[in-house]
């Protein structure tokens, strides 16, 4: 599916416009693609990394346009089973146009950060703003049900809540490489920060990027850190 944008008062607005400089295809279908390769000369292998839940983050700058692969929070259902996944989307600059693929709709533009929008580039550091700050939902989530698994296992010792706790903790590991890896990145647009034609606002706001990702990996490493121990003193006491 694709939805054109526009920066209209500092806020995304959708537009019929075909000429708009945000595009955002969501899950997209083969003629989508067709599209993507034919109209915007995108290579199939970007397109199909930027869709591929485990592509580990990357950056390429090239003159035919900038590729920004990051990863973030799989949307969680109840048939995961306590595991939290990572998805992966795209960020491709072209011409003063950003092209946005996802596999589903992981991000909404919506809320008091996605105001005052001054320019694409501003745009991209809000969206990876977005996605740390929904790494840490996550993130918190995750401990709020550790602790209901933990007062299920002091109650009983059932298998089924083990299982659940070593997917939590799978899903923290996960999580860390996550944020580390797109941490990597954002330190790679600090260093190529003329190539994507930031402004001294924009190296202000990728600044805070960089520090609340730097929170983002602290908090995920202490968690997971803190899930090893209890993990290892259940299977302590299971022996």
């Amino acid at each position: 599916m694709l939805t054109l944008y526009e920066i209209t008062d500092g806020r995304l607005v959708a537009t019929e416009d075909a000429g708009a400089p945000v595009l955002v295809f969501t899950n997209p279908d083969e003629n989508e693609r067709k599209r993507l390769m034919s109209e915007f000369l995108i290579e199939e292998y970007d397109i199909n990394a930027a869709l591929d839940p485990n592509e580990p983050a990357r950056i390429e700058l090239d003159e035919a346009y900038n590729v920004l692969i990051l990863n973030g929070p799989k949307r969680y259902s109840g048939n995961d089973n306590f595991l939290f996944r990572i998805s992966s989307f795209g960020l491709f600059t072209q011409n003063g146009r950003l092209i946005v693929l996802f596999a589903d709709n992981i991000l909404n533009f919506e809320g008091r950060l996605f105001t005052r929008i001054r320019s694409v580039q501003h745009f991209i550091l809000k969206v990876i703003y977005r996605n740390i700050l929904h790494f840490e939902q996550h993130l918190q989530v995750i401990q709020k049900v550790a602790e209901e698994l933990e007062g299920q296992l002091n109650r009983s010792m059932e298998n089924k809540h083990l299982l659940n706790m070593f997917n939590l903790e799978k899903s923290l590991v996960y999580y860390l490489q996550a944020v580390s890896s797109n941490g990597r990145i954002i330190d790679k647009m600090r260093t190529n920060a003329a190539k994507l034609k930031f402004s001294e606002q924009d190296m202000d706001f990728l600044d805070d990027v960089v520090n609340e990702n730097g929170q983002c990996i602290q908090q995920a490493h202490i968690f997971s850190e803190v899930f090893t121990s209890l993990m290892d003193a259940w299977a302590s006491i299971i022996n």
